[in-house]
């Protein structure tokens, strides 16, 4: 489900560029919106996987790892704040060590970075997709979120 996500993302993408290109504003806009305000070139950074959402919601992931698809949650937190509780089967690369370890995530089918609130997930996101990971999205709310959601935590083990 993850890569049939990425794959309609980016058709969207490219068709809303097909419509901004040929001076439209797009599906739905009517007639009294005008011409598309010229645009610069784009740059690499909104290529239509890019400009894919960031966020993910924790009742949806929590809904996709039900339905048994292929997700990995990443805890991009401090090895001490672990120690509260983490996702169970969740991956560990701190924040500052994702471009350093950026290999140990290729193959995967969809990446859900997560934190304590959601703000640190999403500059990991973004660091994974400017590493070529577009398949990388961040647990809105972290933690908080999933928990509110019903998700579960457990105590990690020494390992990490």
């Amino acid at each position: 489900m993850g890569r049939v996500r990425t794959a309609i993302r980016a058709l969207v993408g490219r068709a809303r560029d097909a419509w901004s290109a040929a001076g439209l504003r797009g599906p739905g806009a009517g007639p009294e919106a005008g011409p598309a305000t010229p645009r610069p070139a784009a740059a690499p950074s909104t290529a239509p996987a890019a400009r894919a959402s960031l966020d993910a919601g924790a009742q949806e992931v929590l809904e996709r790892l039900g339905a048994g698809e292929r997700v990995v949650l990443l805890d991009v937190r401090d090895a001490a704040e672990r120690e509260d509780g983490v996702i169970p089967g969740a991956r560990f690369i701190p924040l500052g060590a994702l471009e350093t370890r950026r290999a140990e995530l290729d193959g995967c089918d969809e990446i859900v970075c997560y934190c304590t609130s959601g703000v640190r997930s999403r500059d990991a996101a973004r660091i994974l997709r400017a590493l070529g990971l577009f398949n990388a999205t961040s647990l809105a709310g972290g933690i908080g979120a999933w928990t509110a959601a019903g998700g579960s935590l457990v105590v990690p083990s020494t390992q990490g």
